[in-house]
């Protein structure tokens, strides 16, 4: 689920594009990122399905939510021009 992670982050949260490498400020451990990922984990395991798929859902919706929930989505605006 690591792979939906980083492409929800990319295209949902930081809209298409991330500061530059200049400007960036990094996290130590991207908490969020980790939890969403435990919980793809799971679900791949624990759900009756396709574990693939409810591995990268469960990971970007958890993803997607917990980070518009805590005020982190759209705080990385890209630097354009």
């Amino acid at each position: 689920p690591i792979g939906a992670i980083l492409i929800a982050d990319y295209f949902l949260i930081a809209r298409g594009g991330y500061a530059r490498l200049e400007q960036a400020v990094f996290e130590t451990v991207n908490w969020v990122a980790v939890g969403a990922w435990g919980l793809g984990f799971a679900a791949a395991n624990l759900l009756p399905g396709i574990p693939p798929v409810n591995a990268i859902v469960t990971a970007v919706v958890v993803y997607v939510v917990a980070s518009y929930a805590l005020g982190r989505a759209g705080t990385r605006l890209p630097a354009r021009g």
